[in-house]
């Protein structure tokens, strides 16, 4: 093992400290900026009583001093007269009035428990009033309150101007100092992006051999993996509607399916509705919509119709895992979205597992850097925190699969000694496997992917019978047992074993007459692996395409927020080069490249299958983005040997450090929208506080 001196822990103890006063200057200094707005501009307070000004729908309330919303008055504006004076800061307080909606009391949510508001005001170059955009203000962010002003020359007329959201105005006033505030997220943002920057490129203890970690090395993982699930739980936790881990109803896998097995039944307790008995084809939404049949209405959506009885086809196994024991142990019924957090944590934590165990057992050489990179690109890019931040019965089939998928692989690479098989390990990897199934079919292609690695182990055993007899109890056992119950459960609903219930699917697409079509394949694979980002200085500033415009003449279901696989890492681009593969062959040697390969043809295999029965939609790419990110990261670490010799390996870490910051910008920024603004909608105070926080020029 080897050994830091002290002199260079105390170098890097130095410069870690330097860092983090180089980020603190940026915090203070350039992040707020605005708190010296008014630093020798010759500027005076005002405190503008609210009688003074002008109003268009408000009136001025003699009692409290404030000004109140009247509504249904078209424009909403006060404005202060003659001025002529130079303005540098803009500060409003006022109270949100609409805490309730029509319909019967629940807070206001979303876009409508905040305000919009904009200036308008005259200057030199301005005789008449120019206007700034609206922006969105609270009434429980103070940083929203004020706006900065960089007008040219003194003002003789100033104009505050709301949207229609109703609000009670308590204070107006001008050149009020901007408060100096040290933000923790933006300062360890900073300060992390240069702390890597220095430890990848410069220093010993980052750059010391995966295979010879120390506890230090353990501990900085640990932490790094910990802030990761603690980000997924702040995803998870601020996309649910109530906080509670139970409740008295639920959706499709949490209360339909969960009461069907309690109740000792493969069908939903639900009823169908008798009309769908009298269509010809009760699968086309379209003859429902003919007699009046509507979603969740008359009927329910996205479950399988078959013999008169609903079924859920999506898998058992996240229910009979979590939901049916909860409901037993406490008569509510397991909220969808915390089953969808533990499955994303196991995934984020056995997909760095299975990262880190391959590259030590072929490659134990590789700077433990370039490890701890890779798992923050897996755990950014792969799609856990989208899934996370939508936490639906959808989103919970693709997670309970990415983690039996990433459980499997790592068991199976541990399954593999020297000298000897491991046959726990390799029992429980097929076991992993073949659960990953029972939550999403398309996943039975990646126990294909283990097939190049047993054969390899039976060349090399297959003169010792005891080892290949025990071995072939191990594989065949869990995928009989697992298998046999998956078959029987098909056969029961359906009539055939290979059935899941896809087919009888009451949904917008009449699944049991038409399949996606290959010549729609191109469209998918540049939609979902190289349509590049939108971004813009508009808070979260990343979007994904919105166009809708395919013009192609088919069916083909999309999602409209696609960003594609290869921009949220680059990672991926690594695969188009033949050479890169032939210097990972060099580093890991011929047989587990080939397995990697393997492993990437069945990811393609279940993005193709995928685009042809399902569309493109983001959270799809869970499927397979994390194989092909790991993929290309074993590929590109591969490069790590041919660097070195040619003294290249600062240019290679700083290319793996540009990856993975393009990854956790994508992938947080992404997060905090979401498909369905979820974060908007429960937190809107919360919301607006991460936007003037990373907004710092608002």
């Amino acid at each position: 093992m080897s050994v830091i001196p002290i002199k260079t822990e105390k170098k890097t103890l130095f410069a870690v400290g330097f860092l983090a006063l180089l980020a603190f200057a940026v915090e203070g200094l350039f992040f707020n900026f605005h708190s010296f707005r008014l630093l020798g501009g010759g500027f005076s307070h005002h405190n503008v009583p609210l009688n003074q000004v002008e109003v268009q729908g408000f009136t001025y309330d003699e009692t409290t001093g404030y000004l109140n919303h009247i509504p249904d008055q078209g424009d909403y504006y006060f404005e202060l007269k003659n001025f002529n004076q130079k303005a540098g800061t803009i500060y409003i307080n006022f109270l949100m009035n609409n805490t309730e909606n029509q319909e019967g009391g629940a807070p206001a949510r979303g876009e409508d428990a905040l305000c919009n508001a904009a200036i308008w005001y005259t200057d030199r170059s301005n005789t008449d009033y120019a206007a700034s955009d609206l922006r969105p203000v609270s009434a429980n962010v103070e940083e929203s309150k004020y706006f900065t002003c960089w007008f040219y020359g003194p003002s003789r007329d100033l104009r505050v101007y709301f949207d229609t959201t109703p609000i009670t105005v308590t204070g107006f006033e001008i050149n009020k100092p901007v408060p100096w505030k040290f933000e923790p997220l933006r300062f360890c943002a900073v300060f992390g992006i240069l702390l890597l920057a220095y430890l990848i490129t410069k220093n010993r203890w980052f750059l010391c051999p995966a295979k010879e970690q120390r506890i230090s090395h353990r501990l900085v993982t640990l932490c790094g993996m910990l802030a990761f699930c603690a980000f997924l739980y702040f995803t998870a936790y601020t996309s649910l509607e109530y906080k509670t881990t139970g409740l008295d109803s639920g959706d499709l896998y949490s209360q339909d399916l969960t009461d069907a097995f309690l109740a000792g039944q493969f069908s939903l307790l639900t009823e169908p509705d008798p009309l769908l008995q009298t269509l010809d084809n009760p699968y086309d939404i379209n003859a429902r919509l003919a007699v009046d049949l509507y979603a969740d209405w008359q009927y329910r959506m996205d479950v399988s119709y078959y013999n008169n009885k609903y079924y859920c086809y999506f898998g058992p196994v996240p229910s009979l895992l979590l939901f049916v024991p909860y409901t037993l142990a406490t008569g509510q019924y397991l909220q969808t979205g915390w089953a969808c957090l533990i499955f994303a944590v196991f995934a984020a934590i056995f997909m760095a597992m299975a990262l880190e165990a391959f590259v030590k057992k072929y490659y134990g050489s590789l700077p433990y850097g370039y490890l701890f990179l890779g798992n923050l690109i897996l755990w950014f890019s792969g799609g856990l925190l989208w899934n996370v931040r939508r936490p639906m019965f959808y989103e919970l089939a693709i997670l309970s699969s990415a983690a039996f998928v990433s459980l499997g692989f790592y068991l199976i690479i541990n399954a593999i000694g020297e000298e000897k098989l491991f046959m726990a390990p390799l029992a429980g990897g097929c076991l992993s496997l073949a659960l990953a199934v029972c939550c999403r079919p398309l996943s039975i292609l990646y126990s294909a992917a283990i097939v190049p690695v047993l054969w390899t182990q039976y060349q090399k055993y297959k003169t010792d019978r005891t080892t290949v007899r025990r071995a072939a109890a191990a594989i065949a056992l869990p995928y009989l047992l697992v298998g046999g119950l998956l078959a029987y459960y098909n056969l029961a609903r359906f009539g055939s074993i290979t059935e899941f219930g896809v087919t009888y699917q009451l949904s917008t697409i009449d699944m049991t007459g038409e399949s996606w079509k290959p010549q729609a394949l191109p469209i998918c694979i540049w939609l979902t692996m190289l349509t590049p980002p939108v971004i813009n200085c508009n808070f979260p500033f990343v979007y994904g395409d919105m166009t809708g415009q395919l013009y192609f003449l088919g069916r083909l279901a999309r999602q409209n927020r696609e960003i594609g696989l290869f921009f949220l890492n680059p990672i991926l681009f690594i695969l188009a080069s033949p050479a890169a593969v032939r210097q990972a062959k060099r580093a890991y040697g011929k047989g587990p490249v080939r397995a990697v390969l393997f492993t990437l043809a069945c990811a393609l295999a279940v993005f193709t299958l995928s685009s042809f029965t399902g569309g493109v939609a983001v959270r799809y790419a869970t499927d397979y983005g994390v194989v092909m990110s790991g993929v290309a990261l074993l590929i590109f670490f591969g490069l790590y040997p041919a660097a070195e010799e040619k003294e290249l390996t600062g240019l290679l870490s700083k290319l793996l450090l540009i990856a993975a910051a393009i990854a956790v910008f994508l992938g947080f920024f992404r997060s905090l929208m979401g498909e369905d603004q979820l974060l908007l909608r429960y937190h809107p105070d919360l919301y607006t506080k991460l936007r003037y926080v990373f907004c710092f020029w608002m």
